[in-house]
């Protein structure tokens, strides 16, 4: 009779036990199964920071950012052996730009806010996985390097123009052994730019010359694709058959329809750089003709020598007031001066029109007109043309620059010739139907020069004289459009790429963490 309640008793003991041990292997497993997911959520949040960092991290080096991180082994080392934790990987899932120039004490920069959504997942090794999300934004300064410049509108008294260094609508031929230079502010923006090609020439042959950097620049080397490519990549061009690369200049980044090129290289362009035709520059010729004819012009019936005009009132100072045009040569002898003086703050009104030639034996003084002439321009090593500033109209030096310009309206290839030796402020040199040639032994233009000439009565020469080096310090000034009337309608657009990286990308915290498994 006893048998009965010992065994119900222990039956009892026994089952309890049994749940006891299903309990304690059921819990183990939940315990496993939320370390497995525990671990998959880190692996997860891992790859959105891994991500997060390559982003930051390759836009501080270039501006560019990668999509992606893909399938990544984790690993931990622990007692001397490694486990596998998991994977992990990451992608952006979402990207937004938005871009506005904004004006850095005259210097242009592009402002980049980027928003980003990454996504990472992770899969433990245990077979748990999970994705999540993150997001944040990040800022970026880039400089601006201007490419073309033109008028929109048919204003009277508005002209266009290329934007470089150097800039030919036909070739540039380079005939030094000691150096051609461009400078900048930026470090990127003074460009030689030729339609047709650039070649170098140094006296006695370049095969023997081995210094890569005779032809340095800040800017880039721009030609056309085709055979102004073909050309000025050849031996014919700036090229050396012994193999060197005799030219420099900087990286140039892709940005829209600019193409970009590693450093010291030759940058092709879809399509030649746009210069207006002859009967657009007769256009302007004619309303700045009008412009030195008006009412309160004044007008030299023959040539002008320096020595003949008679001392301003007041300083005794040589010159000539705009608006004012002259029907002869304008001539300064060997050690006289001419001073040319804007009167309104309008470059419209300011014009000084020449109808024969310019001779500079001496010193020409720009304070802030548009002086144009019909004929050629020849100096001597001696002579000098500059602008500077003026207290009763352009005081600022850089007003002064962007409202000065001297344009040569002859069509042959030697509307320029410049013998000079100095180093001055020259701002815009512009021959808008012809070409222009430097003979100077290391002359120094701060400005741009501009030949716009075709059909073989174009194209920019520089030959300094034994070989010697020429610079142009090329200033954003002097390409701002200054010059261009200020009519209320009057419209200029510049169009820019981006250059080098004016302040590095600034990212935010991660944050909107979301588990979307």
């Amino acid at each position: 009779m006893s048998l009965a309640p010992v065994m119900i008793f222990a039956f009892g003991f026994i089952t309890m036990g049994l749940s006891v041990v299903s309990l304690s292997i059921t819990h183990n497993k939940v315990a496993k199964k939320t370390a497995d997911k525990w671990q998959s959520n880190s692996l997860a949040e891992s790859g959105v920071h891994s991500m997060y960092e390559a982003i930051r991290n390759q836009m501080l080096v270039d501006g560019s950012y990668p999509f992606l991180i893909p399938s990544t082994t984790v690993t931990v080392a622990s007692g001397g052996s490694t486990n596998t934790i998991g994977t992990m990987s990451a992608a952006i899932v979402g990207q937004r730009e938005v871009q506005t120039d904004e004006d850095w004490g005259g210097y242009k920069v592009r402002k980049y806010v980027y928003s980003f959504t990454i996504e990472g997942t992770g899969q433990a090794q245990g077979g748990a996985a999970s994705i999540v999300r993150s997001r944040y934004k990040g800022t970026m300064y880039r400089y601006l390097t201007p490419v073309s410049a033109y008028s929109t509108t048919t204003t009277p008294g508005t002209f266009s123009f290329p934007v470089g260094a150097i800039v030919s609508n036909e070739g540039i031929d380079l005939q030094t052994k000691q150096g051609l230079r461009t400078y900048s502010p930026s470090g990127s923006d003074a460009h030689v730019i030729a339609n047709n090609g650039i070649t170098w020439n140094p006296p006695g042959g370049k095969a023997s010359i081995t210094n890569t950097n005779v032809l340095d620049i800040e800017g880039y080397w721009l030609v056309p694709d085709g055979s102004a490519y073909s050309l000025s990549n050849g031996t014919s061009g700036m090229g050396n058959s012994n193999g060197t690369t005799n030219y420099r200049s900087p990286a140039a980044p892709a940005a829209g329809d600019f193409p970009g090129a590693s450093a010291n290289s030759i940058i092709k362009l879809d399509s030649s750089i746009s210069f207006a035709d002859d009967s657009t520059v007769d256009s302007w010729a004619s309303d700045w003709l009008a412009q030195s004819t008006a009412s309160s012009s004044t007008t030299f019936p023959s040539n002008v020598i320096s020595s003949s005009i008679a001392p301003r009132s007041g300083d005794g100072k040589i010159g000539i007031q705009s608006p004012a045009c002259i029907e002869g040569n304008l001539s300064v002898a060997p050690g006289g001066k001419i001073e040319l003086w804007p009167s309104s703050t309008d470059p419209r009104k300011n014009v000084v029109y020449i109808k024969g030639n310019v001779s500079n034996k001496g010193q020409i003084v720009n304070h802030g007109c548009t002086v144009v002439f019909e004929g050629k321009y020849t100096d001597s090593g001696s002579s000098e043309y500059k602008i500077e500033p003026d207290a009763a109209t352009f005081a600022d030096p850089a007003m002064a620059i962007m409202r000065s310009s001297l344009l040569s309206l002859n069509q042959n290839s030697d509307a320029f010739t410049f013998s000079t030796n100095s180093s001055s402020t020259t701002g815009m040199i512009y021959a808008l139907k012809g070409g222009i040639d430097v003979r100077g032994s290391n002359a120094e233009f701060t400005g741009m020069i501009l030949a716009g000439g075709s059909a073989g009565h174009g194209g920019i020469n520089i030959a300094p004289g034994g070989g010697n080096s020429f610079t142009v310090r090329y200033d954003p000034n002097a390409a701002t459009g200054g010059t261009l009337a200020l009519d209320a309608d009057s419209v200029i657009d510049v169009s820019y790429v981006p250059a080098g990286i004016a302040s590095g990308f600034n990212a935010s915290k991660l944050s909107g963490w979301i588990n979307l498994r």
